[in-house]
């Protein structure tokens, strides 16, 4: 069986529009480009028995075929040029898989139209709702946007389709409060992880290599992702100087692209006294050299105060890399009890904690990611597949 085989649904010659109208433009291997490219290069690879997997954009006031695009798999539309969408059948299912915050009146009408004349089933991915219930972490001008967004998408939408059981729940909660809402199904699937150790091998550049031969000989705390104001950067950078000015001789690496309302912090780190001593920040980082990180680090540290799902945290599981996570539900749900969790939003506390975990680690008494359960990109379409591929 191929890795990305999926089971065989009985519907005959339905489509499946697979909304990319952002990643078709914007890929910057952040995590939501990354869930879009993973999933779409499976279902692409080896789509479900009876379905055409055809990838989409919004354009004009409806979508197009977007017949030229692969993520990474072969196509089923080679030689087909792009044209509007024609919903054929009834059962046909677009899925929003993309976060197209631009989604508009038009479209909305388009596939409220579809719904009603074809019998087109619509379902959105639902990452988070972390921009309606902290907008202080964004920009006011993307916590307006993603409202209209949701908004949009539960008018019209069959099904809401979370990352984690965590989401579903809040998102239960958030839309009790609409009083004039459908009713919309919600369900929830977990994300997966396929960084292959032979695909990236060798990547590396002389210079990485040379990090990567210094790094695992020392004591690494890892933290992945894109500065932003919920990530815990400001605490866990707190903390680190407190264990540092307490004479212990541990690192930080940071890997992540510079965010929103992170200009103080990034001020932090460049100016800090243990800046490319004890304190390193990559932030253009490759596929290899992530991996490798993972690979030489002690231990991940998810500081994040909200997430969606946690994807570094499975990630790092997958290469067995010890887990420090802040004590939310989402994380309890991913990492169960391979995970040492800490409360508290100050640097002292944290500091406690990582002081904690040293003595557990140089005891070989920590929590290890092991037995984490995981699973893989194929596996996370599959499950994704099973709730929108649904018989009438």
């Amino acid at each position: 069986m191929k890795e990305c085989d999926f089971p065989q649904y009985k519907a005959a010659d339905r489509q499946l529009l697979v909304d990319v109208s952002t990643f078709i433009h914007v890929d910057d291997g952040s995590g939501i480009q990354r869930v879009v490219r993973n999933i779409l290069k499976c279902f692409q690879q080896s789509p479900p028995s009876e379905v055409r997997v055809r990838p989409v954009y919004r354009k004009g006031g409806g979508y197009w075929y977007a017949a030229k695009f692969s993520a990474g798999g072969s196509s089923q539309d080679r030689g087909v040029e792009d044209g509007p969408v024609r919903v054929i059948n009834r059962g046909d299912v677009f899925l929003g898989l993309d976060l197209d915050h631009k989604i508009d009146a038009g479209a909305q009408r388009f596939l409220q139209r579809q719904q009603r004349e074809h019998g087109l089933l619509v379902y959105f991915v639902v990452y988070d709702l972390l921009a309606v219930t902290h907008p202080e972490w964004f920009n006011r001008h993307l916590s307006a946007v993603f409202r209209t967004w949701l908004k949009r998408v539960v008018a019209v939408a069959d099904g809401l389709v979370c990352i984690s059981k965590s989401v579903a729940e809040e998102l239960t909660v958030y839309l009790a409060d609409y009083k004039s809402v459908k009713d919309v199904e919600i369900d929830f699937f977990h994300l997966g992880a396929d960084i292959s150790p032979q695909e990236h091998e060798g990547c590396l550049s002389v210079e990485e290599d040379l990090i990567m031969q210094w790094l695992k000989e020392q004591t690494v705390f890892l933290m992945v992702g894109t500065l932003e104001p919920r990530k815990g950067h400001v605490q866990v950078l707190d903390a680190m100087t407190g264990l540092w000015k307490d004479g212990e001789d541990v690192l930080l690496v940071i890997a992540g692209k510079k965010g929103w309302k992170v200009e103080e912090l990034v001020t932090g780190i460049n100016h800090h006294p243990e800046n490319g001593e004890h304190l390193f920040w990559f932030e253009n980082v490759s596929d290899a050299f992530l991996l490798q990180l993972y690979n030489y680090s002690s231990a991940l540290i998810m500081a994040s105060e909200g997430e969606g799902f946690g994807l570094p945290l499975i990630e790092a599981a997958q290469h067995q890399l010890p887990l420090i996570a802040r004590d939310l539900p989402v994380f309890r749900e991913v990492a169960a009890d391979h995970a040492f969790y800490f409360t508290g939003s100050g640097g002292r506390d944290l500091q406690l904690a990582l002081s904690d975990w040293l003595v557990l680690y140089h005891e070989d008494k920590h929590p290890v990611s092991t037995n984490l359960e995981w699973q893989t990109w194929a596996q996370s379409s599959r499950q994704l597949l099973d709730a929108v591929l649904k018989q009438e």
